[in-house]
C-alpha cells in the first residue's frame, strides 16, 4: 500500500518527457510503430481506453506495475533469504526514488522490472536439479508466460533469458537431462512466438546502429561512470537534485573512487561466497550457496551487458536495480545487528530527502527540458504561415505535438530512418552540412518564419550560416535549442 500510494501521488504532476509523447500517440493507435515490441503498447491502449487520454491514465499502468513489483520482490527475497530480508527489500523498493520515477513515466520500464522479478521467482523455483517436474509445473508455466511477455516488451529481457538459459544448463546438465529438454522446448517456443516482433525490429534495425559502444577507453569509462552513479542514486536516491543525464560525462578522477567502491563491495561479496562454499553439504547450505552464486553471476552479466550498451537513460538499468536490491539486502543481513541498524537508520532518511527532491524537480530524472512549455510557447507564438521543423528526434516532435495541439502552423520532423506511414516525417540525408542550411532556406521561400527545434549538432550548422537571422531560445539542457529563423537582411 505504501508503494502504491507513493506511485499514485502526483502521478500526473510532471509533464511528459520526450519519450512519453510518442508513446501516447502509439497507445492511442495514431502511430503504429516503435522500436520496441508491442506488448506494453497493447496494455497501454487498454489503460487509455478505460481511464482517459491524459498523463494520469497513461502513467497508471506503470504505477500499478511498480506497485506489484514491491509485492513480488517480497516473495522473491523471502524465498531466497528470509522474512526479515524480504520486508527490508520490499520497503526499499517501495521507497526508492529511482523505482518511483520509473513507475511514474509512460514507458515500459516499470513493466520490465515486474517481469524480471517474476522471471527470477519462476527461474529459482525450477533451477534445482533434484526435484520432480510435476511439483514445479506451475513455475514452468509462469516461466514460459513471463518469458513470452518479456520478449515482447523490450529487447533487454532477451539478453536476460539467454543468460538464464546458460545458468540453467550449468546447474542441470549432469543431473537432469529431461529438464534440459523441457527448457529447450520452452526456448524454442519462445523463439517462434518472438519471431514477428524480431522481424518488426529488424525492419528498423538501422536506427539502432549506435547501441553498441565503441571499444575505446573513453566510451567504456563513460559507461562505467554512468552505471556507478546510477547505482549510487538507486541505493541512496538523488539527494542533491542532480539529474543523471547531466552527470553522464565526468572526469577520470571522479570515476576512480566510485569504481573503488564497487570493487570493495564485490570483494566483500566474493568473501561471503567463499565462506559459504565451506559450509557443510546440508540442504539449506546448498540452497543458500546456489542462490548467492546465481545472484553474483547475474550481477556480473548485467554489469558487462550495460558496459557494452549505450545507456541513454537510467531507466534502462531497471534489471540491474532489482539485482542491486537483492545484493544490498543480502549484505545488510550478514552484518551484525548494530551495524545493520545504523546503516538502515542513515539510508531511509536519505531516501526521504531524495523523494522530496524528486517531487520538487520540474521534470523526470531523464530530461532537462519541459516540453509542455515548448508546446505552449509555440502555440502562442506561431502564425499560420510559419512552419516548425524538429531535427533528428521523432520523440521530441510528438511530445511537442501533444502539448501544442492548438499550434496553428504545419509541423514536420527530420529523421534518416523512415518510419512507416508517418506523414509528418521527411527523411533525407541531413548529415551533410549544406543540406541543413539548404532545407531551411527552401522552407523560407514559402514561409516567412521557420521554427527549428534542434540539438547542438544541427543548430550549429544553422548558426554559422550568413543567410539567416536567428533568435535562439535555449532550454534548460544547453544542447537543445528552439530557434526562430528568418531571412537575413541584405
Amino acid at each position: 500500500m505504501i508503494g502504491l500510494g507513493l506511485r499514485l501521488f502526483r502521478l500526473s504532476y510532471k509533464p511528459f518527457w520526450q519519450d512519453e509523447g510518442v508513446t501516447w500517440f502509439i497507445g492511442n493507435g495514431i502511430l503504429s510503430s516503435d522500436a520496441h515490441p508491442g506488448f506494453y503498447f497493447f496494455l497501454l491502449e487498454k489503460s487509455l481506453l478505460y481511464f482517459g487520454n491524459n498523463e494520469f491514465a497513461g502513467r497508471l499502468l506503470s504505477a500499478l506495475c511498480g506497485s506489484l513489483m514491491v509485492l513480488f520482490m517480497y516473495y522473491l527475497v523471502r524465498f531466497l533469504f528470509s522474512h526479515k530480508a524480504a520486508l527490508l527489500a520490499s520497503l526499499f523498493v517501495a521507497l526508492s526514488p529511482y523505482a518511483i520515477a520509473v513507475s511514474q513515466e509512460m514507458r515500459m520500464y516499470s513493466l520490465i522490472g515486474l517481469e524480471f522479478v517474476l522471471l527470477l521467482i519462476a527461474f529459482w523455483h525450477v533451477l534445482p536439479a533434484k526435484q520432480e517436474f510435476r511439483k514445479t509445473f506451475f513455475w514452468w508455466l509462469l516461466l514460459f508466460a513471463v518469458g513470452l511477455a518479456g520478449l515482447n516488451t523490450h529487447a533487454i529481457l532477451n539478453f536476460q533469458l539467454i543468460f538464464l538459459s546458460m545458468v540453467f544448463v550449468l546447474f542441470n546438465w549432469r543431473h537432469s537431462p529431461k529438464r534440459l529438454v523441457a527448457w529447450g522446448i520452452t526456448a524454442v517456443v519462445w523463439g517462434l512466438t518472438y519471431l514477428p516482433a524480431f522481424m518488426h525490429m529488424a525492419s528498423i534495425a538501422d536506427m539502432r546502429k549506435h547501441i553498441w559502444v565503441k571499444l575505446l577507453p573513453g566510451e567504456i569509462f563513460i559507461n562505467i561512470s554512468f552505471m556507478l552513479k546510477s547505482w549510487i542514486i538507486m541505493i541512496t536516491g538523488d539527494l542533491f537534485g542532480l539529474y543523471l543525464l547531466e552527470l553522464k560525462y565526468v572526469p577520470l578522477y571522479l570515476i576512480l573512487p566510485l569504481f573503488g567502491s564497487l570493487l570493495t563491495l564485490f570483494v566483500i561479496a566474493v568473501f561471503i561466497l567463499i565462506r559459504y562454499l565451506k559450509l557443510p553439504d546440508d540442504t539449506i547450505a546448498l540452497q543458500e550457496r546456489r542462490n548467492v552464486i546465481v545472484l553474483l553471476l547475474l550481477i556480473a552479466f548485467n554489469v558487462l551487458l550495460f558496459l557494452s550498451l549505450e545507456i541513454s537513460s537510467p531507466n534502462h538499468l531497471i534489471t540491474l536495480f532489482v539485482l542491486m536490491v537483492l545484493l544490498t539486502v543480502f549484505l545488510l543481513m550478514r552484518l551484525r545487528y548494530f551495524w545493520r541498524t545504523i546503516i538502515i537508520a542513515i539510508l531511509f532518511p536519505v531516501l526521504l530527502v531524495s523523494y522530496v527532491n524528486y517531487h520538487k524537480a520540474p521534470n523526470l530524472y531523464y530530461d532537462g527540458v519541459t516540453w509542455s512549455t515548448a508546446g505552449h510557447f509555440l502555440t502562442e507564438k506561431c502564425n499560420e504561415d510559419d512552419i516548425i521543423i524538429v531535427f533528428g528526434n521523432r520523440n521530441i516532435f510528438y511530445t511537442i505535438k501533444y502539448y501544442g495541439g492548438e499550434i496553428p502552423c504545419p509541423m514536420v520532423y527530420i529523421k534518416t530512418v523512415k518510419w512507416p506511414e508517418d506523414p509528418y516525417q521527411i527523411a533525407p540525408d541531413f548529415e551533410r552540412n549544406p543540406f541543413t542550411v539548404k532545407l531551411v532556406a527552401n522552407y523560407l521561400e514559402n514561409h516567412p518564419r521557420v521554427w527549428c527545434v534542434a540539438h547542438e549538432r544541427w543548430a550549429r550548422k544553422l548558426e554559422n550560416s550568413s543567410e539567416f537571422k536567428i533568435e535562439i531560445n535555449r532550454f534548460k539542457r544547453p544542447a537543445v535549442r528552439l530557434m526562430l529563423i528568418t531571412k537575413a537582411d541584405p
